[in-house]
C-alpha cells in the first residue's frame, strides 16, 4: 500500500471521527422524532446539532481543507454552553464530545496528510 493510499485512509478515518462522534451523541441525547398529539415532527434541536456535526464533511466537500478547524467551533460552542449549562445541560455534553473528537480528528488528519506527502 502506498503512502498516498495510507494517507487518504487515515484522513477518511479522521473525517469519520469528526462527524461520527458528535452526531452519535446528538442522536442519543435528543430524539429525532417528537410526538405532538396526533402528529410526529422532527426535533429542531436534533437537526441543529446534526448540522453542526457535519461541518467537517462540508469542508471536505469544498476541497479547500488545509486542516479541519471544526474543533475550534466545537470548543467555542462548548465554552458558551458551559456558561449557560442550567438551561441546556445536554447540549454541553454534545459540544464537549464534538470538541474532543474534532481535535483528535484534526491530529489524525495531519498524520494522514504527512504520510500522503511522503515519497
Amino acid at each position: 500500500m502506498t503512502n498516498k493510499t495510507k494517507g487518504k485512509l487515515i484522513k477518511g478515518g479522521a473525517l469519520a471521527l469528526d462527524v461520527g462522534v458528535p452526531l452519535a451523541v446528538t442522536l442519543s441525547y435528543f430524539p429525532l422524532w417528537v410526538e405532538k398529539s396526533a402528529e410526529t415532527t422532527v426535533s429542531g434541536i436534533a437537526v441543529v446539532f446534526a448540522l453542526l456535526s457535519i461541518i467537517p464533511a462540508l469542508r471536505v466537500l469544498k476541497n479547500r481543507v488545509s486542516s479541519p478547524a471544526a474543533w475550534m467551533v466545537w470548543t467555542c460552542l462548548a465554552g458558551i454552553l458551559i456558561a449557560i449549562n442550567t438551561i441546556i445541560d445536554q447540549a454541553v455534553v454534545i459540544a464537549v464530545f464534538g470538541a474532543i473528537s474534532n481535535g483528535a480528528g484534526a491530529a489524525v488528519y495531519k498524520v494522514g496528510e504527512r504520510i500522503e506527502k511522503k515519497e
